[in-house]
């Protein structure tokens, strides 16, 4: 016989079981609790009269069902959207542009966009620069067609050419033989970019000399913020046309507008004469008849793209359907047509100046001559001075570096208190450097001056030295 059946339980006590089971369920630990440690007991729902646990998932959360349980019955629960965070573009058609309005109507939030006439900027470019500096490091080359390049028994390609030379039929990119051919006259350079980066370093010494704010484009052209200058943007950019012209021998062709790509576009349109100046109101009057290829960003597919709708110059494009545009070319139409407009960017991005600069030399064979070392450190002096001079520096810390015959190798440091530039005061303190070492007594194989903490000296003090020696 089996075991006798329970009595049935009256109604009450029945009740009295089902609150019982029905206490809270603790949550699984989470990821910031101590272990050993019990999780909190969960908030109990509503239901029928009773207070039940909602039914969790499998990470302990409330499932959806539950939290539509809560807010039925006064939960404080939040809907959540139903897109997320697309959930602003809600109204808008698909494919639509940022600043087009939704569907439903409202406000439209506007991609940001440069102001222009927020600044007024001025482009200067020393154009064909390898061959200008060719013709200027060579005076016999003064009138002749130069074209320079690589090797033209190497399949060498043409890198730069005069106007001469392009005016024959000579284009950047083409073999050097094919150049040859086309323009018989020419005189051929072989690429030197140490000669390249000299002559850069002084023309970027012009440039800073002639305002505070200046932003590098490669190695012969930068955009200039002539704000805070006594002349105005103009005179600013005779005197630096000037400049260059006598200091470096090379053309300067200089822009002025309120974006970066219009006063570039202007220096190209001013040529090797007077600066050109674009005023805030006639951005779209100089833009609208130059021909849509002179954008920056279009280039042979996206030029036959365009003329494909019928534009060839940029008022073609400022007038042209903004979702045909876009529809062809995507975001990269949207920019171009932003440009055509007079949309673009004016804020300049100055480089970093030199935080240190040195010379060195090594020697042929070890020196205890103390009269042999003190040569070479004039020699030092000089080219750092001239180092100097060049980005418009002056330097209140020197430092020597003597590496001797076995290797070894010293430093000896000087604080200043007054700035140095001139070669004479350079070498001066060099040489009470180097009475702090044991040269002479030992053989001295490398001798290294170093300027550090370099600071910029008053405008109307600036000497620049462009063709000075080191």
């Amino acid at each position: 016989m089996g075991p006798a059946p329970s009595p049935a339980l009256p109604s009450a006590a029945r009740a009295r079981r089902r609150r019982s089971r029905a206490r809270a369920v603790p949550l699984r630990r989470g990821r910031g609790q101590r272990p050993g440690r019990r999780a909190p007991a969960a908030r109990l729902v509503r239901r029928d009269g009773r207070r039940e646990p909602p039914p969790r998932g499998r990470r302990g959360r409330a499932r959806r069902g539950a939290r539509r349980l809560r807010a039925r019955t006064g939960g404080a629960s939040r809907p959540s959207s139903p897109r997320g965070r697309a959930g602003a573009l809600v109204g808008r058609p698909a494919g639509a542009a940022r600043d087009e309005p939704p569907r439903g109507g409202g406000a439209v939030r506007r991609a940001p966009r440069a102001r222009a006439g927020a600044v007024t900027l001025l482009f200067a470019e020393v154009p064909r620069f390898y061959a200008e500096v060719e013709r200027a490091l060579d005076p016999a080359l003064a009138g002749r067609p130069v074209v320079v390049g690589g090797d033209p028994r190497k399949r060498g390609l043409v890198q730069s050419a005069t106007l001469e030379a392009l005016a024959a039929g000579v284009e950047p990119g083409m073999a050097m033989l094919d150049a040859l051919e086309r323009c018989p006259g020419a005189r051929l350079r072989r690429t030197r970019m140490a000669a390249y980066r000299e002559v850069s370093a002084r023309l970027r010494a012009l440039f800073r000399r002639a305002a505070e704010r200046v932003e590098l484009d490669g190695l012969e052209a930068a955009w200039l913020d002539p704000r805070g200058e006594e002349e105005d943007a103009e005179a600013v950019g005779r005197r630096l046309q000037r400049e260059v012209r006598e200091g470096l021998r090379l053309p300067l062709r200089v822009g002025i507008a309120p974006l970066k790509f219009v006063a570039k576009l202007a220096a190209e349109e001013a040529g090797e004469g007077g600066p050109l100046r674009v005023p805030l109101g006639g951005v779209r009057a100089f833009l609208d008849p130059l021909p849509v290829r002179r954008l920056p960003g279009v280039g042979p597919h996206t030029l036959g793209v365009l003329r494909e709708i019928g534009v060839e110059t940029i008022g073609d494009l400022a007038r042209a359907d903004p979702r045909r545009v876009e529809e062809l070319l995507g975001n990269h139409g949207r920019a171009l047509r932003g440009a055509a407009l007079g949309q673009g960017e004016s804020r300049l991005r100055p480089g970093p100046r030199a935080r240190s600069l040195s010379q060195e030399s090594t020697l042929e064979a070890p020196e205890r001559d103390l009269g042999v070392l003190d040569a070479r450190l004039r020699e030092l002096a000089g080219g750092l001075a001239a180092a100097l001079a060049r980005e418009g520096l002056g330097a209140r810390r020197l430092v020597l570096k003597v590496r001797y015959a076995d290797r070894e190798m010293v430093t000896r440091t000087l604080s200043l208190p007054r700035t140095l530039r001139s070669a004479d005061e350079i070498a001066a303190r060099s040489r009470e450097l180097l009475q702090r070492t044991e040269a002479g007594e030992r053989g001295v194989r490398t001798l290294g001056v170093a300027a550090f903490q370099l600071v910029a000296p008053p405008r109307d003090d600036r000497q620049l030295d462009l063709f000075g020696e080191g």
